[in-house]
């Protein structure tokens, strides 16, 4: 396989691994929400807390058949 076609394979996979714009993220610790077209950063640039969550996403409650 010639080298071009090594490197043009590289450059397709990276580009799976690059951070994307992501909408509707807030700080889980401050609550701080990035503007939209802003790309997802490891840490908030507000209390450099390094956890992001989706708000308003319920989570998902199994119920029991039976009781």
């Amino acid at each position: 396989m010639p080298i071009a076609n090594k490197i043009e394979n590289l450059k397709v996979r990276l580009a799976a691994f690059r951070r994307r714009t992501v909408a509707h993220l807030q700080c889980h610790y401050c609550g701080y929400q990035p503007p939209e077209h802003a790309h997802a950063r490891r840490r908030c640039p507000k209390c450099l807390g390094g956890a992001w969550e989706q708000p308003g996403r319920k989570p998902h409650i199994r119920t029991t058949s039976g009781d």
